[in-house]
């Protein structure tokens, strides 16, 4: 341990809680790898600024939205072969039914791999699959998609996105 009263350089402290940010360093680990006290990196996660959340509140949220959305996902595979057939079914006929504000109607996604500096590595990703829609405006895509039977299921949600034009040279 650090001696009591020694001051850690801002160096050093910035490069502690850059491992604990970005890369998934526990506090635990980083105290035992640099001789500080476990209090003195959690009060360095800590926020003192009103109405900001801390980074340690943010991994936490995380952590649980995380296991909500496995929950989610569980309740989903448990479904019966019988409800997971009507379900794909309601899905069909209403994708039928509204083929006109499709761009692109879309397909499932599978698994998702990272590229980062000539590494492959999976990556869990929440996108199961995807549409393009032909909206004006998010609220105009929302209301075209708000009969989807996909809402039937129990914490069921679309993200939308915008497509971008890239910019001419």
């Amino acid at each position: 341990m650090a001696k009591k009263g020694y001051r850690i350089s801002k160096e050093i402290r910035d490069e502690i809680l850059t491992k604990i940010k970005n890369e998934g360093l526990s506090v635990a680990d980083a105290a035992t790898n640099y001789g500080i006290h476990t209090g003195t990196i959690y009060s360095w996660l800590g926020t003192k600024a009103k109405g900001v959340v801390s980074v340690l509140d943010h991994n936490k949220l995380k952590k649980e939205n995380g296991q909500l959305k496995q929950i989610i996902g569980d309740l989903t595979i448990k479904m019966s072969p019988e409800d997971q057939k009507k379900s794909m079914g309601d899905w069909s006929t209403w994708m039928e039914e509204h083929k006109d504000i499709f761009a692109d109607r879309g397909n499932v996604l599978g698994k998702t791999k990272r590229l980062e500096n000539d590494q492959l590595t999976d990556v869990k990703n929440e996108i199961t699959g995807y549409s393009i829609v032909l909206a004006d405006s998010f609220e105009d895509a929302a209301e075209k998609l708000k009969s989807n039977p996909h809402f039937g299921m129990k914490g069921a949600y679309i993200d939308l996105l915008s497509i971008m034009e890239m910019p001419s040279n």
